[in-house]
């Protein structure tokens, strides 16, 4: 029964983004079935060694060859991803789905993929949006921003060979950062002390002085660091309070 769709589908010539009645009795995959095809053929695959973005793109594919469809050039940021069939991907190593940037639509269908700790499918579930409204107990929407550079028609560069005059201090060669630690740190600044990872500041800042000629990679983590603190400072003098996320 199970094949009996994917064979439909593969003659169909349909692409993952071709409009499916719900009632077809031919081509509609039904979420009992649509789970044993996946666990079916995706079981055991690993995604090992690959950047997430890459590991999303190779999880659809393999979505596409389960079901009979053609695999595409490029996968279109569409919603969901699968219109077709009415569902999205999620490749999940731990129990804490999180749809971004839109609701839970009662009628999508959410491919949970389950991932060991060494990035293997060891199983799929295929849940319902009102199956998972009933979990969500926040309510609450995540939203995800991402900055994209728009190139205009002037060409504009902000480069500068001197640093600002607040970071030059802390990015001299020769300096010794190694005396700053969590506890000065608090004692000089506490409600902004407050707001970070002591293990964080301490992993950081604890490695002996270097110089930049000399040191240039350990140098990037502590001038980063610093730069933090120094944005959060700002931002507690400017404002009285703030609401930061730890490191």
């Amino acid at each position: 029964m199970k094949q009996r769709y994917v064979e439909a589908i593969r003659q169909s010539g349909l692409s993952i983004y071709d409009h499916i009645e719900i009632d077809d009795p031919e081509l509609w995959i039904p979420t009992p079935e649509l789970e044993k095809l996946l666990n079916r053929s995706l079981s055991s695959i690993s995604l090992a060694g690959l950047p997430n973005r890459s590991r999303s793109k190779v999880l659809k594919e393999n979505v596409c060859r389960a079901l009979g469809y053609p695999v595409p050039k490029a996968f279109k940021k569409t919603q969901p991803r699968f219109p077709g069939q009415c569902f999205d991907t999620y490749g999940q190593k731990k129990n804490n789905l999180q749809v971004w940037n839109e609701e839970l639509s009662p009628i999508r269908r959410y491919v949970v993929i389950g991932l060991d700790t060494n990035s293997i499918v060891k199983k799929i579930k295929v849940v319902t949006g009102d199956t998972l409204a009933v979990l969500d107990k926040t309510g609450t929407l995540t939203q995800k921003y991402q900055a994209q550079l728009v190139i205009g028609l002037t060409k504009n560069e902000l480069i500068s060979k001197e640093d600002t005059c607040l970071l030059s201090p802390f990015v001299r060669a020769g300096i010794d950062l190694s005396a700053i630690g969590p506890k000065s740190f608090k004692y000089r600044y506490p409600e902004a002390f407050s707001k970070i990872n002591p293990k964080a500041f301490h992993t950081i800042l604890s490695s002996s002085s270097c110089s930049v000629a000399d040191c240039r990679e350990s140098m990037s983590a502590k001038i980063f660091f610093v730069l933090s603190i120094i944005s959060l400072l700002m931002a507690l003098s400017g404002s009285g309070k703030g609401n930061f996320s730890t490191y």
